[in-house]
């Protein structure tokens, strides 16, 4: 897994590896889930379907 804070350059995380979140009072979003699955994606780089 890698932690990127503020989207500044990413930390990988090892096993053991703990990340303290405190509060800040605003929303925040933790894990931003793709909104095409990895089939998709992979499918448009490969450009198969594609004449």
């Amino acid at each position: 897994m890698i932690l990127v804070p503020d989207g500044q350059k990413g930390t990988r995380l090892n096993n053991g590896d703990e990340v303290e979140a405190r509060d800040y009072g605003l929303p925040v979003s933790l894990i931003k889930f793709p909104s095409r699955s990895y089939y998709e994606i992979l499918r448009d780089k490969l450009k198969w379907g594609e004449r």
